[in-house]
């Protein structure tokens, strides 16, 4: 179970409702389409983890927008291997 606050969870809710694999995985993480399907959610799951501890640390270099990028990623592909 994630926790994370709830603008950033509602802002990536609503981007994974649009979300498409061949367009937006490979901004999310670059080389991920290439994967099987269910090689793509740990991925995300590391790369969300990243963006999170970037957060968290007050890393200068965290960018929001990749960060609801990569959790809308991580939160529409989870719901299509479900």
């Amino acid at each position: 179970m994630l926790k994370r606050p709830s603008l950033l969870v509602q802002t990536a809710q609503a981007a994974a409702r649009n979300y498409r694999r061949a367009r937006d995985l490979p901004g999310a993480v670059p080389g991920l389409l290439s994967r099987a399907s269910g090689q793509i959610v740990p991925y995300l799951l590391q790369a969300e983890a990243d963006c999170e501890d970037e957060r968290k640390r007050r890393v200068a270099t965290y960018r929001p927008s990749r960060h609801v990028q990569v959790l809308a990623a991580l939160l529409a592909e989870s719901a299509q291997t479900s």
